[in-house]
């Protein structure tokens, strides 16, 4: 188990400590991270217990899409196709997650057309080709210079894309 911060809006303390059995000024509740004191408003701890997967689901969207994207491609190269599946559902979670915001996830992924990861790079380029196709299609073609399977990747997306046979959620 690994214990995370939360805040008094996204957890009734109530509720937290019928779940876990651990009352309110635990001594040995403390942040996550770099903090090392108790997490306190009004005199009540407000940390709680998560496992690694609720962890995950708490990290902001755009940054699984990025660790997965990543994750994908180097399972992939390794050879690993159970893991890249897992990665490509991942990816495709926070996607969805991404796609529900008011502008459907789209500064979040042109801030990943930068990223140093030329498979996170593909990934978000190919997610943005029905909204920024000129930029998009621009990163794709810088990544099909590339060596991997990422540039093969890039290239059959612009290929897919131009023919209009691609269909990008």
């Amino acid at each position: 188990m690994v214990l995370a911060h939360t805040t008094l809006s996204r957890i009734r303390l109530s509720c937290w400590e019928r779940s876990t059995g651990v009352s309110r000024g635990s001594a040995e509740l403390r942040c996550g991270g770099t903090f090392g004191r108790p997490c306190r408003v009004q005199g009540r701890c407000l940390a709680m217990f998560t496992s690694d997967n609720q962890q995950e689901k708490m990290k902001p969207a755009i940054g699984r899409y990025a660790e997965a994207a990543a994750q994908h491609y180097s399972a992939i190269s390794a050879g690993k196709s159970a893991l890249a599946k897992e990665a490509d559902d991942e990816l495709f979670r926070a996607l969805k997650e991404l796609r529900a915001l008011p502008d459907k996830g789209i500064t979040d992924l042109i801030s990943l057309t930068s990223h140093v990861d030329v498979g996170v790079r593909v990934w978000a380029a190919t997610h943005l080709l029905p909204y920024a196709e000129s930029m998009a299609a621009s990163i794709l073609e810088s990544a099909c210079t590339q060596k991997g399977i990422a540039a093969f990747d890039a290239k059959m997306v612009l290929y897919e894309w131009r023919a209009g046979r691609l269909v990008v959620p």
